[in-house]
């Protein structure tokens, strides 16, 4: 098993820039596989120190987080805020372009679930009834993809939180992605550079456009984001963009995985990793689009401010690049990036005019 463990964790792509939080399927279905490795024994738990190899696999530093206490178990009935720790905590093993739960999701099914197993005997585990209640009574999701996840774990009467998340993610559909409005309705999230948190009042008016869980549970989707406020906003832009349903009608939009790939593109510019590009992050895009204007005034234009720029506005600004007006994107580009779904066509096609 520990021969197994290690050749689970994932290699990070060459191309890649560091993603922060969240769990990717492959570090979900390592904890699952944990899970049915020690169900059968006397204690349903998993050992200590297995877990701990592992989180040292991951990169995880922080142990107190996970074992504040010689009590601590990893069992069926912690599993789903388990899960929330080891989304909210940076690991090496973390890929922004590998299919993953944002932490917003990571939190709000793995509260939901425990919410479920509360109304019943609480033991960490649903049954089939269980489960098919928390889609018809608690969730807002898309019929057909609530019914592949029913249908995944149909018969299976001891779910617990890792089976729950991994079936979820197994079957989310790709999304609907952001048009220009959509972007636009993000910029009001992140206001100052400093502040710690992502604006809470647009925040909650966006959740209830999204409308994915029932007006009982709108509660489950505050909670306190473990990174800064711009790194938060990276993740609600790919959760933003991956369960809002609004029709696009005649507008052209990016698809998720094109906002997937723009956060990438724009972490490879954002040097120091704080979420925000500089003044002086910020140079190499103006030399290679804005050439001859001030950078200054360009700064400006997009983010009312000559220091920062956010993912929301970074996002915008190529929108308009791609889209609307920008010479040095030509046409054939502009319709190769409205056009090309495939993710590795697609990345390759974002190198080739952005770096």
């Amino acid at each position: 098993m520990y021969l197994k463990m290690s050749l689970l964790i994932c290699v990070l792509h060459l191309f890649t820039a560091a993603w922060s939080v969240g769990l990717t399927e492959s570090q979900i279905n390592t904890v699952v596989e944990f899970f049915e490795e020690f169900r059968g024994g006397l204690k349903k738990e998993i050992p200590r120190i297995l877990f701990a190899q592992y989180l040292l696999d991951s990169d995880y530093t922080k142990f107190e987080n996970f074992f504040p206490t010689d009590e601590t178990v990893i069992d069926d009935k912690t599993a789903a805020d388990f899960l929330i720790l080891l989304g909210g905590i940076e690991k090496k093993t973390d890929n922004l372009l590998e299919k993953s739960m944002t932490t917003y999701e990571v939190n709000l099914f793995a509260r939901l679930f425990n919410v479920q197993d509360k109304k019943g005997v609480p033991d960490g585990l649903l049954n089939q009834a269980e489960l098919v209640n928390l889609f018809d009574a608690d969730l807002n999701l898309d019929p057909d993809f609530e019914d592949k996840i029913k249908k995944e774990l149909d018969n299976n009467n001891s779910i617990n939180a890792p089976t729950f998340l991994a079936a979820i993610l197994k079957h989310k559909p790709e999304g609907n992605g952001l048009d220009k409005t959509q972007i636009d309705n993000c910029l009001p999230l992140y206001l100052w550079y400093r502040s710690k948190q992502l604006e809470l009042s647009v925040q909650q008016e966006l959740y209830k456009k999204l409308n994915i869980v029932s007006e009982g549970h709108m509660n489950l989707m505050e909670f306190q984001h473990t990174q800064s406020s711009a790194k938060a906003l990276q993740e609600f832009l790919v959760f933003w963009s991956e369960y809002n349903t609004e029709d696009h009608g005649n507008s052209l939009f990016f698809t998720t995985r094109d906002v997937r790939d723009f956060i990438n593109l724009f972490s490879l510019y954002d040097k120091d990793n704080d979420g925000v590009l500089s003044f002086l992050e910020f140079e190499p895009i103006f030399l290679k689009f804005f050439a001859g204007q001030d950078q200054v005034d360009v700064m400006y234009k997009y983010t009312g401010d000559t220091q920062f720029m956010s993912i929301a506005t970074f996002l915008k600004m190529h929108y308009e690049l791609i889209f609307e007006h920008d010479e040095k994107v030509t046409t054939k580009k502009k319709n190769d990036m409205a056009n090309v779904k495939e993710p590795k066509k697609l990345h390759n096609l974002l190198q080739s005019i952005f770096l």
